[in-house]
């Protein structure tokens, strides 16, 4: 093969790929806009779980009060995990009424994605907003206690160890403890270290004296 047909044959080849890749990039922008498309035709039709996910995009994104209208929204439409959300990051900023007033009027009509650990999140989340606000300690207790022996939701296990010490109960403080796993306790201790960091009032103390305790049992 003389050096011309091998170079046009290289230019040929060249060609080609540059056809197949400007191809595939079409074809990838073609699909972008395609899910761009559907997921604003599933927006503007109010689809729960697209706008729990859009939701939290926002939130993430730092756009918080948008993505809290959205996960509210999704909520009162059934999503668990939007309830779980709202009522999370409620918790984190102090609003606990909005919380409490949220869950009750949500609670008994999630039907998407409610499985028990979701669900266990949602009343999780409720019962430390109520305690924030003066609520019944006792209840907290059962329904944690409840839920962490049906579901294995590792803070429903592990809030009733914190309630026990602060009664001074140790010995059934020491009890309980033996319900969270080894390898669960460095992640509930850097869950208890993070959010101490990145909560207000009620909760950063909450946060802070879990962390203690954690410390105290030697993990």
């Amino acid at each position: 093969m003389d050096w011309f047909t091998a170079f046009q044959n290289a230019s040929n080849n060249m060609q080609t790929a540059n056809a197949i890749r400007n191809q595939q990039a079409l074809n990838e922008n073609r699909n972008q806009q395609k899910q761009i498309e559907e997921f604003e035709r599933a927006l503007a039709a109010e689809d729960p779980i697209t706008m729990n996910d859009y939701g939290h995009y926002l939130y993430q994104s730092g756009n918080k009060d948008t993505g809290m209208e959205y996960l509210t929204k999704a909520a009162i439409k059934g999503v668990a995990n939007a309830l779980a959300s709202v009522t999370w990051y409620n918790l984190k900023s102090g609003d606990h009424d909005d919380a409490v007033t949220l869950y009750k009027a949500c609670r008994v009509k999630l039907h998407i994605a409610d499985t028990d650990y979701q669900l266990a999140n949602c009343d999780s989340n409720y019962w430390l907003n109520s305690l924030a606000l003066g609520g019944s300690e006792k209840d907290a207790e059962k329904t944690w206690l409840i839920n962490g022996a049906k579901t294995g939701h590792l803070e429903s296990n592990f809030y009733p160890i914190v309630l026990a010490h602060k009664a001074g109960d140790i010995e059934k403080r020491n009890k309980l403890a033996k319900n969270i796993k080894t390898n669960q306790w460095q992640e509930i201790k850097d869950e208890m270290l993070e959010e101490q960091m990145t909560s207000k009032g009620w909760f950063k103390k909450w946060c802070s004296d879990s962390y203690k305790v954690i410390e105290e049992l030697g993990y």
